[in-house]
Parts: C-alpha cells; sequence; structure tokens
C-alpha cells in the first residue's frame, strides 16, 4: 500500500507492457520478469527482450569474462565501460572520484616498470568488464565463494606467479591480516611512489574497516610526474646524505615473493610505538645481507636515530633498535638465508619460530580452509582484526564471518580471475 497523500505512480505502455514511474524509480512487470531502474533502462531491456537491440549475451567481452565464472552460481553480476574502471577506486573508497590518485601511482609505476601486471591494469584503470559470480555458504556449508573475473585492456599482460610458499612459514599463527604477493620488486615500487600519498589515505581507504582517527587527507592531487620526481628526489637525497642508493642497493635485490603480516597484541602494545599490534615483512631477495644492509640505512635515516645494535638471533645477523629503559625489540631488521625481515616488537621472534616450525599460519585449518590450491593474496583473520582495529567496551559481538582469503590467477589473454573465499560460524 502506498502511504496516505502519496501521488500514484505514472502508467503508460512501452512495447505492450506497462511501465510505471515513481519520483525515483520505475518499474515494469512481464510475464517472467520485474524490472526496477530508470525509465531508460527499462525501455533498453525491454527492447532487448522484443529483439529491436543486441543481447548482451551475443557481446564477445561478455562471453569471455561469463566462460571464466562459476556457471551455476546463483548470483552473478556484470560490468563493462567507466563501471568497470572505477570499480578498484569505489571497492577501496566508496567512490569513484579518487581513481585520479591511483591512476597516478599506476603511470608512474609504469614509467618505472614496463611490466604489465593485474595490479597496474586496476591502478590505471585499464579494466574492460568484470563479472561477478557469488556461491554463498549453504546449510550443508559454511564457506562461501565469490569468483572475479577481470578483462584488462594490457598489450602483454603477465602471469600471476604463485608465491613461494617457503616464505609463507615465516608467518606467526597468532597473525590477524597477511597479504603476499610473487613480485616484491614491484610491491616495493608501488610502495615508495606512494609514500607522498600518506596525506590522502583518509580518502584512499574509506570504504575499509579503519579507524578514521588513522587516516589522514589533504592538499591537492598529485600527478604521476609529482610521484616520480618525488621518488627520484628521496633516491638523490639518500645518496647525497648517506651513500644509499635506494633502487640499485635495495630494490633491485627483491627477486622473488614478499608478505606482510598485521599481529595483534592488544594487552602489551609495542614499546615506544604503542601500537597495539606488530607489523612484519618478509621478502626474497638475491642478496640478503646487501638488501639488509641497504634497509637498515633507510630506517635509521627515516628515524634520525643511531641507537640500532648488530646481535645475532639463531644464526642468523640482525640489526635491532631496543627500547632504551626495558630492551625490549622496537624495531629488527634481519637476513635469513635468501630472506630480509623488517619487524616491529617481537614479530621477528615470532616469526623466527615460525621458521622453525613452530606455531605457524600455514599449518592452521584457518588458514587451510582458505588456501584450496593457491595461498591467497589477503588472508584476514576478521574477529582478531576487528577487535584490533575497531575495539569496543567488554569485547566485540563475534561476527558471523571467520576468515576471508583472496587469491588471483591469469585465465590468458589479458583476462585475470580473483577468488574470494568466505568462511562463516555454522548456525546452532
Amino acid at each position: 500500500d502506498l502511504p496516505e497523500g502519496a501521488p500514484l505512480p505514472a502508467r503508460r505502455m512501452y512495447h505492450d507492457t506497462p511501465i510505471y514511474t515513481g519520483d525515483k524509480a520505475a518499474f515494469a512487470f512481464t510475464p517472467s520478469n520485474v524490472m526496477i531502474g530508470s525509465e531508460h533502462m527499462i525501455e533498453a531491456a525491454l527492447d532487448t527482450g522484443y529483439g529491436d537491440a543486441p543481447h548482451l549475451a551475443e557481446n564477445e567481452r561478455y562471453q569471455q569474462v561469463r566462460a571464466g565464472d562459476e556457471a551455476d552460481a546463483p548470483i552473478y553480476a556484470y560490468m563493462s565501460g567507466q563501471a568497470a574502471a572505477k570499480a578498484f577506486s569505489v571497492l577501496l573508497t566508496g567512490s569513484a572520484e579518487p581513481a585520479t590518485l591511483f591512476e597516478a601511482v599506476g603511470q608512474a609505476l609504469a614509467a618505472i616498470d614496463d611490466r604489465e601486471t593485474l595490479e597496474l591494469a586496476l591502478l590505471r584503470g585499464q579494466v574492460d568488464a568484470i563479472g561477478v559470480s557469488v556461491t554463498p555458504p549453504g546449510v550443508n556449508t559454511t564457506t562461501g565463494r565469490a569468483l572475479v573475473t577481470v578483462h584488462t585492456n594490457l598489450r602483454s599482460a603477465q602471469d600471476s606467479a604463485e608465491i613461494e610458499s617457503a616464505l609463507l612459514n615465516f608467518i606467526p599463527r597468532s597473525a590477524a591480516a597477511v597479504q603476499s604477493g610473487a613480485d616484491a620488486n614491484q610491491a616495493a615500487k608501488v610502495t615508495f611512489l606512494g609514500l607522498p600519498l600518506a596525506n590522502y589515505t583518509g580518502i584512499l581507504l574509506a570504504a575499509l574497516p579503519v579507524p578514521a582517527s588513522a587516516l589522514p587527507q589533504a592538499g591537492d592531487i598529485p600527478l604521476a610526474d609529482d610521484l616520480t620526481m618525488a621518488f627520484a628526489s628521496f633516491n638523490d637525497a639518500l645518496a647525497a646524505v648517506q651513500g644509499l642508493n635506494l633502487q640499485s642497493g635495495l630494490i633491485d635485490h627483491l627477486d622473488g615473493s614478499y608478505a606482510l603480516a598485521l599481529i595483534p597484541r592488544p594487552n602489551s602494545p609495542t614499546p615506544v610505538l604503542n601500537t597495539p599490534y606488530d607489523l612484519l615483512a618478509v621478502m626474497q631477495t638475491d642478496d640478503a645481507e646487501t638488501a639488509r644492509a641497504s634497509l637498515t640505512q633507510l630506517v635509521q635515516t627515516y628515524l634520525a636515530s643511531d641507537l640500532f645494535v648488530d646481535e645475532t638471533i639463531d644464526g642468523a645477523q640482525f640489526t635491532i633498535l631496543r627500547a632504551p629503559r626495558t630492551g625490549a625489540p622496537v624495531i629488527s631488521i634481519g637476513a635469513v638465508d635468501n630472506v630480509v625481515i623488517l619487524a616491529t616488537g617481537s614479530a621477528a621472534e615470532l616469526a623466527l619460530d615460525a621458521r622453525r616450525g613452530d606455531n605457524r599460519l600455514v599449518d592452521q585449518a584457518r588458514w587451510q580452509a582458505l588456501s584450496g590450491a593457491r595461498a591467497p593474496h589477503l588472508y584476514v583473520d576478521i574477529n582478531p582484526y576487528l577487535n584490533l582495529i575497531a575495539p569496543q567496551p567488554g569485547g566485540r559481538q563475534p561476527s558471523p564471518i571467520n576468515q576471508i582469503g583472496i587469491n588471483t590467477h591469469y585465465l590468458g589473454g589479458g583476462i585475470y580471475q580473483l577468488e574470494l573465499l568466505v568462511t562463516t560460524t555454522p548456525a546452532s
């Protein structure tokens, strides 16, 4: 029933079908469908249904994307054009407006790295179409699955290599979130190019569950040339002050996989930093000692501290900054085999324990439920993560979602696929 006094929707016929138009939307009924949207969209749908316009199913790009999706998934969505190109920006920020920030990073990255990857396509908006098929958890399963097929217009798209499994052995089971990838070199370039965007974090991550107070935002939006110039100036300054060439001394030695982990410590904040979590970064290199020395110089310069000391832990060389009174580790930089480690608090010790086989995340059922044939590029243990970033007095109510995992692989022809797995708590 309409609210008292509300105007009746206007009614008109189109293709022998009545279209009802309200003040915000239109709707129509056919023998097999209910249509809700703008008048123009409903007219276009009726034109297609009556054969006066081409069907989407006849579109070659749609067919390519649909072939990669799950055919029997009960929920399916498809987008193309600008909606697809801006999707990455909307996902992270809740708006298409900040897309220029991502494009600036993507263009700056392309200027110093000619490899065409999914990350580059997402940053630069080089996406023609996206298909999403969703199979939610059912009565007899606690795992939901979504496949996101991304059609890019990259001219020479690169395959998505698998993450080196040995590197993930460094991640302790207490990690609440892990982001990993097969290309530490490109990840480092994106990180350094993105440093001038630190003041825009509040814009870039506006749609994600991160405390707003921790997300600064300010200033005019920089262009790709601004980011490239800032990176070059930063490198020149390091060379002049410390004799460190960031590109040849560190980035060029990153030749394999990497992993970043967020490790909660809510009841014992990291000394000096006073954070309720520790951070851990592990990166494969072709020369771990050179990479460690360069990374140490970089961190010492950034912190303007000469209080780091060299130590040996489990036979591995580390440079550590310790808290003045307690001696607890604040920042640790080490080299183990072909891996360089950067950690805050006790994360380095936890990583070395995990490397020996103690309390590894990859051995836990919650990780294995999401890994399948490929390790997830993103893993989030929802309840510990939410308790960390948005704690509540007396504790939060447990989320029905337990963990989320995302992995990617290349289907060929410039088409990539992201698989999203979600584990849930069984209904009682």
